[in-house]
């Protein structure tokens, strides 16, 4: 029996033949004695066999195993056939199969087979193998330079224009952050017992971010469906006046296997006051609070401590460079909108896509020189999704992007027109370069501020003399649908005003564009349980409880929120409490009879015609 120290082999003969010989083993070439072994490498089976008698062999085969020495387990098994060996000669054999080798100790056999063989005691070799980690790595991924931001917190509208907000309008909040990686490649040496490790950094690489916006206070938070969250939508609050606190935090994406940053926050308060009141521009000037002054007080974001990194060299066995395999190419869903439905106009809204890219990291570690440390050959890899890039432009029509044109998701401030928006994305062209792509979307035209101008009951049963012209209060709401119009509103003419549900001044109330509503109609009288209301179409008086009960139906407020002026074209209109169910609104009204009985004209007409300057819709829309 042959005996060699590191590996075990067996080796038997099984063949056919018609001649009686003597078959053994020659030079054992791979796995060879005092070889160095490594874990995770290929290792093939290599041997001479030798006829030492006088008689040819016609067939034969030669079986190999090995087993490992701790449990007893077969962990490989194979068989070779031979033929036609001559006295005297040798053929060389390679087992059709290799084994990667594992580290531990083990017992390898190898052993002839042949049925005609006359010295069986010379048919088997066992060989000891020892197979330790020799040049082998791992690695790490770790954080080097902390989060790092691009853009702090920022918010649109600004300035002035802040001072210049109304109930339901909304403001845009943004930040831009990256985060780069650190590869740590670390290799081991074993040599003689000791461990030499070598740590090299390689890198950076960009890691996914996310954000989590959250809400203390009143009002809305309009996010997109994606994790980064690079903008949202705060929507002003209908009906109440409490600060708001949006809080913002920063972190690595789940879905992300690179180093764990350090999270980072800020956020942003908002306190509200109602406009002081303006001067009033005549007597029937009742009351003319317009605007919501927002006063912003921004907590930015502040970036953490970096990682220091230092690279170690101590032994001969080298960290390759990775390379980048493509896994999957960038894939890209339709770019999506966010917007407000109560805005109006919707001047803000959210443009976003979501996409993905996976790449396979591959390295390995190789030594100096194969006699001081054999090579584990055995490639690392890990997928790992590459970052993307956002890159949006106006492809066609008017519009642009206040807080920055780049990020998943970025907030595109409108026009009156229509906008064709195209995004870019593309990866971080520091893992596998894939090709980039376009997505575009067709942004439609906003909707627009409107006015609502209705008549109600008019005609001269109501009156004992037939004192004026009813036709006059008919040319004064088209008057004032002229003026409405001229100033910049969608108007909404109604020649039979009613209060019926669903219909007419309660459609209008309902919806969020209307900001004027004027009507004209008779007053009831002075002395009336109903002063200061408007007889409609419908028989029914239009009161200040219709309003309240349609802030309330469709608002959840107790005061209209979106009204921003008030007409009431009627006999002592004015002495209802109509301010008490708007928000923030001018109201006009008469305290008195509006009929001149010395002229046969109606007052109303003179007023509209020379005094009513409707204002400017509010209508925060790109210039």
């Amino acid at each position: 029996m042959i005996r060699l120290p590191v590996i075990l082999l067996l080796l038997t003969l099984a063949g056919a033949t018609s001649q009686a010989t003597d078959l053994t083993f020659g030079k054992i070439i791979s796995p060879a004695a005092g070889q160095k072994l490594a874990a995770d490498s290929p290792i093939a089976f290599i041997f001479e066999v030798k006829n030492i008698n006088i008689l040819p062999a016609d067939m034969y085969s030669v079986y190999a195993k090995i087993t490992d020495k701790s449990n007893g387990t077969i962990v490989f098994a194979d068989t070779v056939t031979g033929r036609d060996i001559a006295p005297g000669a040798t053929q060389s054999l390679t087992m059709p199969k290799q084994w990667l080798s594992t580290e531990g100790n083990f017992t390898a056999e190898i052993k002839i087979s042949y049925s005609q063989d006359i010295y069986v005691t010379n048919n088997t070799v066992l060989i000891e193998l020892s197979v330790a980690p020799c040049c082998f790595g791992f690695d790490k991924w770790r954080r080097g330079s902390a989060i790092n931001i691009i853009q702090n917190l920022n918010i649109f509208p600004n300035g002035e224009q802040l001072q210049r907000m109304r109930p339901g309008d909304v403001i845009a909040i943004s930040s831009i952050v990256e985060d780069y990686d650190m590869l740590q490649q670390t290799c081991v040496c074993v040599v003689n017992g000791d461990s030499l490790k070598t740590t090299k950094y390689i890198g950076p690489y960009q890691d996914n971010i996310e954000y989590e916006w959250t809400l203390s206070g009143p009002g809305k938070l309009i996010q997109p469906d994606i994790s980064t969250k690079s903008a949202i939508l705060y929507e002003i609050p209908l009906c109440d006046t409490s600060p708001a606190m949006i809080q913002c935090v920063i972190r690595n994406s789940a879905n992300s296997s690179k180093a764990d940053d350090e999270s980072i926050s800020g956020g942003v308060i908002l306190h509200f006051r109602i406009g002081p009141n303006l001067p009033p521009v005549n007597k029937r000037d009742i009351g003319n609070a317009r605007f919501l002054s927002v006063i912003p007080t921004i907590d930015s974001l502040k970036k953490k401590d970096d990682e220091i990194l230092k690279s170690i060299v101590a032994s001969k066995c080298e960290p390759q460079p990775p390379e980048w395999l493509q896994k999957t190419p960038i894939t890209v869903g339709d770019i999506k909108t966010k917007a407000s439905d109560l805005t109006c106009p919707d001047y803000l809204i959210l443009l976003y896509a979501a996409g993905d890219d996976i790449d396979s990291l591959n390295w390995n570690c190789r030594p100096d020189s194969n006699d001081f440390c054999p090579a584990s050959n055995a490639v690392k890899g890990q997928l790992q999704p590459d970052a993307l890039r956002y890159t949006w432009r106006l492809a066609g029509g008017k519009g642009t992007f206040p807080l920055g044109n780049t990020g998943q998701c970025v907030a595109f401030w409108r026009s009156k027109d229509t906008a064709l928006i195209e995004c870019e994305i593309s990866d971080s062209r520091g893992q596998y370069t894939d090709e980039k792509i376009i997505r575009k979307i067709h942004i439609g035209k906003s909707r627009n501020p409107k006015a609502y101008i209705g008549i109600g009951d008019i005609s001269y049963t109501k009156l004992f003399i037939n004192w004026g012209d009813y036709q006059q209060l008919e040319e004064t709401a088209l008057l004032a649908n002229e003026y409405y119009t001229n100033a910049g509103y969608q108007t909404e003419f109604d020649a039979t005003a009613v209060t019926n549900p669903n219909q007419s001044i309660r459609r209008a109330l309902l919806d969020p564009c209307v900001q004027a509503v004027w009507i004209v109609g008779h007053g009831t009288d002075e002395d009336s349980q109903y002063k200061g209301t408007i007889e409609l179409s419908d028989g029914n008086n239009f009161m200040p409880f219709h309003i309240s009960k349609a802030a309330n139906d469709a608002f959840n407020c107790a005061k209209h929120p979106f009204l921003r002026e008030l007409v009431l074209m009627g006999c002592y209109s004015a002495l209802a409490k109509w301010s008490n169910k708007l928000f923030s609104a001018r109201v006009y009204g008469f305290s008195g009879a509006l009929i001149n009985a010395r002229w046969f004209i109606h007052e109303s007409y003179n007023w509209e015609k020379e005094q009513h300057f409707p204002p400017a819709p509010h209508d925060l829309r790109m210039p």
